[in-house]
C-alpha cells in the first residue's frame, strides 16, 4: 500500500523514502535486522497505519529476536500475512488464544496458496499445544492436503500416533503439481536450478542415466499405528521418500 505521508513530500522526500525502504529490505536480506529496524521504525512513525511498514518492522523485530515488539507492532494489523506473522509471534510467546484468534478472523487467500497451508499448520501446532489433539490432527491433515511439501505437518501427525503412510501424504502427482509453479519461476533466476529442474519434472519411474546400482525397494515408510484412519492412496512416494527413509543407515553417537 502507498505511504500516505509521501503524498505531502517533495520529489526529494519521496526519493528519500524509497531509499530508506530499499535499505531496510537489503538489510533484512543480508541478515542485519538491527539496521532495518532503525529505518523501519522511522518510516512507520511517519505513517503509522501503513500495513507494509508494519509487516516489515514486525519481520525485522522477529528476525532480531524481539518477539514482544513484533507482537505489539502487528497486533491490530489486518492483512493476512500480517495476521499470520502476529500469530507466529503470539504462539512463541505462549499467547495461544491470541494466536488462534488471528488465524480465525478471515481467510488467507485461495486454498492453493502457501500462506493458507502454513496457516492450517500453525493452527494445528496451536491446538496441539492446547492439548486439543483431535483438532490438531484435522488441521495437520488439511495443511498436507493443501501443500504436500509441508513435512512438519506429517511429522506432527506421526508424533501424535497417527498411522499415515508416506505414500498417502506425498503422492507424486500432487507433489509435482505443488512444485512445478515454484520451479518454473525459480528457473528464470537460478542457472543452477535451470540445469537441475528437468531431473525432477519427469515421471519418477522414468529411468535415468545408465547405472549399475540396484533399484531400491518400494516399501513406503509408515508412522506408528493409531485408531485414526489414513487418507486414500494417491500413488507412490514422491522421489522415493519412503524408500529412502527405510534404507537410511542409522547414525549412532560417538562413544
Amino acid at each position: 500500500s502507498e505511504c500516505k505521508f509521501s503524498e505531502r513530500l517533495t520529489p526529494m522526500g519521496v526519493a528519500l523514502e524509497s531509499s530508506l525502504r530499499l535499505s531496510a529490505e537489503d538489510s533484512l536480506e543480508k541478515h542485519c535486522p538491527e539496521n532495518a529496524i532503525f529505518y523501519l521504525e522511522r518510516l512507520l512513525a511517519c505513517s503509522p497505519s501503513n500495513a507494509d511498514y508494519q509487516y516489515a518492522l514486525g519481520s525485522a523485530y522477529h528476525a532480531n529476536g524481539d518477539t514482544h515488539k513484533a507482537f505489539s507492532v502487528l497486533k491490530n494489523s489486518a492483512p493476512p500475512k500480517n495476521r499470520y506473522l502476529f500469530s507466529v509471534c503470539a504462539f512463541k510467546l505462549g499467547k495461544l488464544q491470541d494466536a488462534e484468534n488471528a488465524l480465525n478472523v478471515g481467510g488467507f487467500g485461495s486454498e492453493s496458496s502457501s500462506l493458507e497451508a502454513h496457516s492450517w499448520l500453525l493452527l494445528g501446532q496451536i491446538c496441539r499445544s492446547a492439548s486439543r489433539t483431535d483438532s490438531a490432527i484435522e488441521h495437520f491433515r488439511r495443511a498436507l492436503r493443501l501443500q504436500p511439501t509441508l513435512w512438519v505437518a506429517y511429522q506432527n501427525l506421526c508424533e501424535l500416533g497417527v498411522d499415515v503412510p508416506a505414500a498417502h501424504c506425498f503422492p507424486e502427482d500432487l507433489m509435482q503439481a505443488t512444485l512445478n509453479p515454484l520451479l518454473a519461476a525459480a528457473r528464470t533466476t537460478s542457472p543452477w536450478l535451470a540445469s537441475v529442474v528437468p531431473i525432477f519434472s519427469g515421471s519418477m519411474n522414468t529411468p535415468g542415466p545408465s547405472t549399475n546400482q540396484p533399484a531400491m525397494a518400494s516399501t513406503p515408510m509408515t508412522a506408528s499405528s493409531s485408531s485414526h484412519s489414513s487418507a486414500p492412496d494417491h500413488g507412490t512416494p514422491w522421489l522415493g521418500v519412503g524408500r529412502i527413509a527405510n534404507q537410511a543407515t542409522p547414525v549412532h553417537p560417538a562413544s
